[in-house]
């Protein structure tokens, strides 16, 4: 899609409709990467892992969710903040 037609919706976040960019290709080949290494070398499951480590297993979901918010902020706001960042230099 970036070399096709660069700037098409990525369909990544639903009704949001942002452009396909660099940053979507890396974080898709990271995600590859953990599935991968997940596949060769298989780990508990959340809950045991959750439920297994007590007050340090809700230590995980929450650094778990804001790796996921920093992720989704990586694919919108950092290529937004890289458009307006041009625009300003072009003043």
């Amino acid at each position: 899609m970036l070399r096709v037609s660069p700037g098409q919706d990525c369909g990544c976040f639903g009704g949001s409709s942002e452009p396909i960019t660099r940053w979507h290709l890396l974080v898709d080949i990271a995600g590859l990467a953990v599935g991968i290494a997940a596949t060769i070398w298989p780990q508990p499951s959340v809950v045991d892992e959750v439920t297994g480590q007590g007050a340090e297993g809700v230590l995980l979901v929450g650094l778990s969710l804001v790796l996921a918010w920093l992720g989704y902020l990586l694919m919108t706001a950092l290529p937004a903040l890289g458009t307006l960042r041009a625009k300003v230099a072009n003043r």
